[in-house]
């Protein structure tokens, strides 16, 4: 949540109890813990560590005539061992995660080393500061990371369902509901919402609304839109301890480059941040590479600007704002960050002035802690009795209406009129940008401390220079990709499967590829065609396929449940491992492509199930996804780019036959590739002793392509490469928003170190039908 500057909202203590804020501000003798899962997407822990233990049958006593006679002798049957699964998370979350963590073992966040940090001495400042706070405890740590995963978990849900036609209170509804359901607080009850909960409103901003607008009861309804950019802002706390984080979502890829503005100015922020870090240099930072960007929009590039009037900020106990600010542009302020401070950083890029106005219209109430007592006893009766429903439900926490109604208050509008009038309650209202302008907002927060504890919603470089040109050339880099030359063969073009020999040439084309590990949180499999996410196997080696096939295929299926929002059945249907060894029959494909034309996947659909089945499945909608994930190393060598399909063109795809040998049982011969077609009289041709018995899609150039990467991708972390949707099928630009395919490739990335493994990967290939 964005702190509107220069006026500060003075927080301090939570004035209900007597506990001071010291248990944020841990001192540097304090042991380096994660506090927070860095998620963007990206950093989520494995949820399956609290389910391992195996718990054996009880012994079960038998009879051979289902009675008990005398002298019969009981046998006892073995007891067999039975691993409980543990539990999963639903869609959309809703399971407490009190049940996915009993042990209360949240995971861990991301443990940065900063370079610039002062460990020799400690300042005055910092002595007085420490002097009056309490060593961290773990009840600290694990409110924290608590809060973290319930937001973690509600956000990934929610950029599933952000799409065009949404609406703007199905949007908080599905925050909200999720951050009560997975607390375990349902803010119905007297102090519930004091327990945990939402840390402040739901923000959900479109278009020139940088800040501080949400849905109220009774406004009208608002839509998502393909050409909106929505901001999406909340907080979960857990007794006190709030995590603040937001997100932009932008439909249309027009706006690729704005978002990008404001994700590299967050990370320059949080790379330049630390115990003892001036404040006014990670303002100029900030703003310097938020300005290095252009956005060009209906023919005209319009320069992007660092927005005015809001800031990031440090957060306090049941406050989420404190008296600390980050501005997005440079300030001469003398601030420095201290040890133990908690801060949200975050910054907002417009393509309009950068100058906000408050605009009409209420976002939400905050007790103001400074009010005299005159102040309120002053107050008619009504007030006083609203301002005690407001202390014994929000304390300091910031509320909305929703919230009020949401706990029983009724005709309490005259009542809010006179608290705000005297000042004992601050009113918000969305602040907005010159009409037809767009704001894009990211942020993340961060403990400082010898070691910075970042929680983020997702992995940056923090290898990158301050300087705007270096910080981009760190998340991109310029590879040859080779593509089908559409000039080098006449009819229908062909490959073998077993070996060498094909009707086409490759073509290169040098393109630039960036790197999404920081950002994460932007691609899913329904805009962009592919998404990442950390979600570690209890498979390793891979060597055996039985055990693959046994154990990681119901991985992979749980996996893409909790993934992808609706999912009725997974059907899985072969997998491919490739290793770059010398003797592996199965190496990185260096073309530009996507495994399946639309003609296979319906031919899947009826080979892999039952008649009946699968004819009723074939109603609804359904995918091919392929589930892509490095073994034993990093994906250094050789790593899979794929194509954002937002910038593929229908004419880039290019049908081409599958050559196998021909073989009397080939009717039901599958290639564990899994790619084939319907039968079509034009590819009934062949070279001597092949046969066509599968068709893929080659991959034409194209200037608007985006090729992007996830660099040093781990065997901890999975890509979704969607392959096709019958949501899109027989419209040749698919639906509007929707991806429908995913080309890929691996390539040659000039800056993996030669004594990098060789590239190992398996790719699980799966039928995923929706309900």
């Amino acid at each position: 949540m964005a702190s509107k500057t220069p006026e500060s909202h003075h927080q301090g203590p939570d004035p209900s109890s007597g506990d001071p804020i010291a248990a944020l501000n841990p001192p540097k003798s304090a042991v380096a813990s994660g506090l927070l899962p860095g998620v963007l997407g990206g950093q989520d822990e494995d949820e399956d560590e609290d389910g391992k233990a195996d718990h054996s049958a009880g012994t079960t006593l038998t009879l051979a005539d289902g009675g008990a006679s005398k002298g019969d002798k009981k046998k006892k049957r073995k007891a067999s061992k039975k691993k409980t699964k543990p539990p999963q998370q639903t869609s959309p979350p809703r399971l407490p995660l009190a049940q996915l963590y009993p042990n209360e073992q949240y995971p861990q966040g991301e443990i940065v080393e900063y370079a610039e940090c002062n460990l020799q001495r400690t300042t005055t400042a910092e002595i007085r500061h420490l002097s009056a706070v309490k060593d961290m405890d773990d009840d600290f740590l694990k409110d924290y990371r608590k809060a973290a995963e319930v937001h973690r978990q509600v956000r990934q849900h929610v950029q599933m369902i952000a799409k065009p036609g949404v609406s703007m209170n199905e949007l908080a509804d599905a925050i909200e509901d999720g951050v009560r359901k997975l607390t375990g607080h349902q803010a119905l009850e007297t102090g519930d919402a004091l327990k945990a909960g939402m840390g402040f409103p739901t923000g959900l901003c479109l278009n020139n609304v940088a800040a501080h607008w949400t849905p109220n009861p009774g406004s009208k309804e608002v839509n998502l839109q393909y050409d909106d950019v929505l901001k999406v802002d909340f907080g979960v706390h857990v007794n006190g301890r709030i995590v603040d984080s937001a997100f932009t979502v932008a439909p249309n890829p027009v706006y690729e480059n704005l978002l990008a503005a404001v994700k590299a100015a967050t990370d320059i922020g949080l790379k330049e941040a630390g115990i003892d870090a001036r404040i006014s240099n990670i303002s100029a930072a900030i703003q310097e590479v938020m300005e290095s960007y252009e956005v060009e929009l209906n023919g005209k590039t319009i320069p992007v600007k660092a927005v005015r009037g809001l800031s990031g900020h440090d957060i306090l106990r049941y406050k989420i704002h404190g008296d600390k600010q980050v501005p997005f542009v440079k300030t001469k302020t003398s601030q420095r960050m201290e040890e133990g401070d908690i801060f949200a950083i975050e910054t907002f890029g417009t393509t309009g002035k950068g100058h906000l106005q408050d605009d009409v219209g209420v976002y939400g109430y905050g007790r103001n802690e400074n009010a005299t007592p005159a102040s309120v006893n002053h107050a008619p009766a009504s007030a006083k009795s609203l301002l005690k429903i407001i202390d014994d439900n929000f304390g300091t926490l910031v509320f909305s209406k929703r919230y009020l109604e949401r706990v029983g208050a009724k005709s309490y509008h005259l009542g809010m009129k006179s608290l705000v009038s005297s000042g004992v309650v601050e009113c918000y209202g969305p602040l907005v940008d010159v009409p037809g302008s767009y704001v894009a907002q990211f942020e993340h927060y961060m403990l400082t401390r010898s070691t910075i504890i970042r929680h983020r919603l997702a992995q940056a470089s923090f290898q990158a220079s301050t300087r705007p040109a270096l910080v981009q050339r760190a998340n991109m880099t310029t590879t040859i990709f080779k593509h089908i030359d559409s000039s080098s063969y006449t009819g229908k073009p062909w490959t073998k499967v077993d070996g060498p020999g094909s009707a086409f040439e490759l073509k290169d084309h040098e393109r630039e590829v960036h790197n999404i590990r920081g950002r994460e949180d932007a691609f899913t499999t329904d805009n962009s065609g592919f998404a990442v996410y950390n979600d570690p196997a209890n498979e390793k080696t891979f060597t055996d396929d039985a055990a693959v096939r046994n154990g990681y295929y119901a991985e992979v299926e749980g996996m893409l449940r909790k993934r992808l929002s609706g999912v009725k059945k997974v059907v899985i249907f072969d997998h491919t491992i490739r290793r770059r060894t010398k003797d592996s029959p199965r190496q990185p494909v260096q073309q530009v492509h996507v495994d399946q034309t639309p003609g296979a996947a319906a031919v899947r659909v009826r080979r892999h199930l039952p008649e009946a089945e699968a004819e009723e499945l074939l109603k609804g909608r359904y995918q091919i996804i392929n589930v892509w994930r490095p073994i034993e190393n990093p994906a250094s060598d050789f790593p899979l780019a794929v194509v954002d399909w937002r910038s593929t063109s229908p004419g880039d795809f290019i049908p081409v036959d599958l050559m196998y040998p021909k073989r009397a049982d080939s009717v039901h011969d599958d290639d564990d590739r899994g790619k084939e077609r319907l039968p079509d009289p034009e590819t009934l041709h062949s070279i001597e002793g092949y046969e066509p018995r599968g068709e893929t899609l080659g991959v034409a150039p194209n200037e608007k392509h985006k090729f992007y990467y996830m660099k040093d991708m781990t065997p901890s972390e999975v890509m979704l490469l969607k392959c096709f949707d019958s949501r899109g099928e027989g419209m040749p630009e698919g639906i509007k928003g929707l991806a429908v395919r995913t080309p890929h490739t691996a390539f040659i990335d000039p800056n993996t170190p030669k004594d990098a493994p060789g590239r190992q990967s398996i790719e699980v290939r799966c039928l995923v039908f929706y309900e």
